[in-house]
C-alpha cells in the first residue's frame, strides 16, 4: 500500500464461507466484545488455542467465516486430526512460534519504510539506522522460522492430510533422497528464505553498532566512509599522543556534550598541568573533558562527511526495503503459512483437551442428496466449560421432510440454550473443529439467523419490539432453504393478539415458502393447535417433571411433543417475586 499497490476490496464470498451477520455474532457469543457477561466465555475464548498474534488474527477469520465446502472441511478435519496423532510436533511448533515477535506487523512495518515520505531527511541519523537494524533482526527472525518449518520433515509419512503436508513443505520440496521422493509428492506452498535472506543481508552490515550497506553495495558511502575512517585513524593517534604526553593510561575519547571529547582525571591536569592548547568542554565529578586544536581541526572536516553520509543513507534504506517490498508476495505466504499451521494445531490442542468429542460426519447435497442434520448427545461447550452446573446433552435430529421444530416448554426451561447450542456446533463443525457432542452428521449450511434475546437501541430509537421485527425481517428477506434458522419468543413486544399472528404468519412462511431448518421457540401454546396437522412441522419441548410437594423440577431434556403451560409463576417464584 505504501508503495502505491492498492487491490480491489475482497468482500466474503457467498459460496465458499457460511455467512454470519452481526446480530448472529452478538447473539450466539462468538466473540469476545459481544459477550453479555464480562466474565463469560465467548466462543472465541474457548476454541482459541493459537499461539501467534497472525494466527489469533487469522482463528478469528476462520471463526466468524466458517467453511461451505464439504471437500475443504474435511481436508481441514484431516489435518486437525494428524496433529492429534502427533502431540509432539505440535507441541514443538506452538512453543516457537509463541517466542517470535509479531512477524507479519513487522512486514507490515517494513513496507512503510519503503515510503520517501515516511522516511523522511528529518530522521536523517538515529530513526533511519533503527529502521534498517530492525530489518535485518527481521531476516533472523525468518531464518528462525525455516528452521522450524524443516523440523516437520520426519512427521510427513505420517501426515494423511494433503493440505499439511503442503503447509510444512517447502517449495520446491526438498527431494535428498529417491525414498523422500516417493513420500512427498505433494507440491509444498512454503517459500525457501534462505538464498533470499542471505542475498539481503549480504547488502547490509552492522558497523560500530550501526546497520550500513556492506563494502561495495554502494561506491559512494564507501568512499565517504574511508574518508571518516582516515581522520578517525588521525584522532586515535593523536589520543596516543596526549596520553603519552600527560603520562596517563586512563584517558580515553568519550561523545557527550560534544564529540571526540578527551576525558582526563582531575589530578593529571590540575594545579597548572593543564597545557595551554588544552580547552575543557565539560566536566563530571573527577574528570574532566577537552579539546584540542588537532581534535577541532579534524571534526572540521568529519562533520561534514558524516552529515554527506547520511544523505547517501536514506536512499540506500528506501531501495533496500524496495528490495524487500518486491518479494512480497513471498512474505505474505510465509506467514499466511505459519497463521494457518498455528490454528490447526489450536484446533487439534481443544480437541485434546475435551472432555466430550466427536468428529463431524459431513455429507454433500450434491448429485440429489437430501439435507442431514443429526446432532446426538451435544453440549453448549462455553457453558459446560463454566462449571456452574452439570450440563445436560441432548439431541436433535433434523429430518429432511420436517425441517421446521415448534418448541414448548417453561420459562428457563433451556430452550434458549438448546437453539444456541445447535448454532455454535453446526459453526464449530465447518470450522473444522471436533464437537461436543456423541456425534455429529450434517449438511453444510450456507448461513445461520437468530432472532433471540430482548434489545432496544436508545440512540437510533428503535423499540424493543421494532428491533425484534427489524431482525426477523432480515430472516424472511434473506433465508434459503438450506439456512439454519433460530427464533425464540417471536410477538412478546406486542399485544398477544398482534404477537401470534406475527408469529403464525413468520412461522408459516418459513415452513411452507422457504422450507429452512428453522427452530421455532414460543409461550404462544396456540401456535401448537394451528401447526398441529403440517407435516413438515414437528413438536418438541423441554421436559419438566413434578416432585412430591408439587414442585416443578427443570429436567433440561429435548424431547418430542408438546409443554402443557409456560410455568411463568415458577419463574416468578424464583426471582423472588412472594404471592400476594
Amino acid at each position: 500500500f505504501a508503495m502505491g499497490n492498492f487491490y480491489p476490496f475482497d468482500l466474503v464470498q457467498e459460496e465458499e464461507f457460511m455467512y454470519l451477520d452481526s446480530c448472529t455474532i452478538q447473539n450466539l457469543e462468538i466473540l469476545e466484545e459481544y459477550s453479555e457477561k464480562k466474565d463469560g466465555i465467548s466462543l472465541f475464548k474457548y476454541m482459541d488455542k493459537t499461539k501467534s498474534p497472525y494466527g489469533k488474527r487469522l482463528f478469528r477469520k476462520w471463526l466468524l467465516n466458517p467453511l461451505k465446502d464439504p471437500v475443504k472441511i474435511k481436508e481441514r478435519q484431516l489435518a486437525v486430526c494428524d496433529l492429534l496423532k502427533n502431540q509432539e510436533i505440535l507441541e514443538y511448533y506452538q512453543e516457537r512460534i509463541s517466542k517470535l515477535p509479531d512477524i507479519e506487523r513487522m512486514i507490515n512495518h517494513i513496507y512503510n519504510y519503503g515510503n520517501k515520505k515516511i522516511l523522511s531527511p528529518i530522521e536523517l541519523e538515529d530513526q533511519a539506522k533503527n529502521k534498517l537494524k530492525y530489518f535485518l533482526e527481521l531476516l533472523d527472525i525468518l531464518e528462525e522460522v525455516e528452521t522450524i518449518i524443516e523440523m516437520f520433515a520426519d512427521y510427513l509419512p505420517s501426515f494423511k492430510s494433503e493440505r499439511l503436508r503442503q503447509l510444512v513443505t517447502f517449495k520446491p520440496a526438498h527431494q535428498k533422497s529417491s525414498e523422500k521422493k516417493s513420500v512427498m509428492k505433494v507440491e509444498g506452498v512454503f517459500p525457501q528464505l534462505r538464498e533470499m535472506i542471505n542475498e539481503l543481508r549480504a547488502m547490509a552490515v552492522i558497523h560500530e553498532g550501526s546497520p550500513a550497506p556492506a563494502p561495495g553495495i554502494n561506491a559512494d558511502y564507501d568512499s565517504t566512509m574511508n574518508k571518516i575512517e582516515l581522520i578517525k585513524d588521525k584522532l586515535e593517534k593523536h589520543l596516543k599522543e596526549v596520553k603519552k604526553k600527560l603520562k596517563c593510561d586512563e584517558i580515553k575519547y568519550v561523545h557527550s556534550k560534544h564529540k571526540f571529547e578527551i576525558e582526563v582525571p582531575e589530578w593529571v591536569v590540575e594545579g597548572g598541568k593543564k597545557p595551554a592548547e588544552f580547552a575543557i568542554t565539560s566536566k563530571r565529578k573527577g574528570f574532566v573533558r577537552i579539546h584540542t586544536p588537532v581534535i577541532e581541526e579534524n571534526l572540521k572536516e568529519l562533520e561534514p562527511l558524516e552529515e554527506e553520509l547520511h544523505k547517501i543513507l536514506i536512499p540506500f534504506i528506501i531501495e533496500y526495503f524496495k528490495k524487500f517490498y518486491e518479494k512480497n508476495i513471498i512474505w505474505v505466504q510465509v506467514v499466511s503459512c505459519l497463521a494457518e499451521l498455528d490454528c490447526l494445531c489450536s484446533l487439534a490442542r481443544l480437541g485434546s483437551e475435551m472432555k466430550l468429542a466427536c468428529i463431524p460426519h459431513i455429507e454433500s447435497d450434491k448429485d440429489g442428496n437430501e439435507q442431514s442434520f443429526e446432532l446426538r448427545g451435544a453440549i453448549h461447550p462455553c457453558l459446560a466449560r463454566s462449571g456452574q452446573r452439570k450440563f445436560v446433552p441432548n439431541d436433535v435430529v433434523i429430518e429432511n421432510k420436517k425441517k421446521t421444530f415448534l418448541i414448548t416448554g417453561p420459562n428457563m426451561g433451556g430452550k434458549s440454550t438448546l437453539m444456541r447450542t445447535v448454532c455454535v456446533a453446526t459453526i464449530m463443525a465447518q470450522v473444522g473443529s471436533l464437537v461436543p457432542a456423541q456425534s455429529f452428521k450434517l449438511t453444510p449450511v450456507d448461513r445461520i439467523f437468530t432472532r433471540i434475546g430482548a434489545k432496544d437501541s436508545l440512540q437510533e430509537r428503535k423499540s424493543t419490539f421494532y428491533t425484534e421485527l427489524e431482525e426477523t425481517f432480515v430472516i424472511v428477506d434473506n433465508a434459503k432453504s438450506n439456512s439454519l434458522v433460530i427464533i425464540d419468543e417471536l410477538g412478546r413486544g406486542t399485544s398477544t393478539y398482534d404477537g401470534v399472528a406475527l408469529a403464525y404468519a413468520i412461522l408459516k412462511y418459513l415452513t411452507e415458502e422457504i422450507n429452512c431448518m428453522t427452530l421455532f421457540a414460543t409461550h404462544y401454546h396456540i401456535l401448537v393447535d394451528e401447526f398441529r396437522l403440517y407435516r413438515s412441522v414437528c413438536n418438541y419441548h423441554m421436559d419438566y417433571q413434578f416432585t412430591e410437594g408439587m414442585n416443578l423440577e427443570l429436567t433440561y431434556k429435548f424431547l418430542p411433543g408438546e409443554a402443557t403451560q409456560s410455568f411463568g409463576i415458577n419463574a416468578a417464584r424464583i426471582a423472588g417475586i412472594s404471592e400476594i
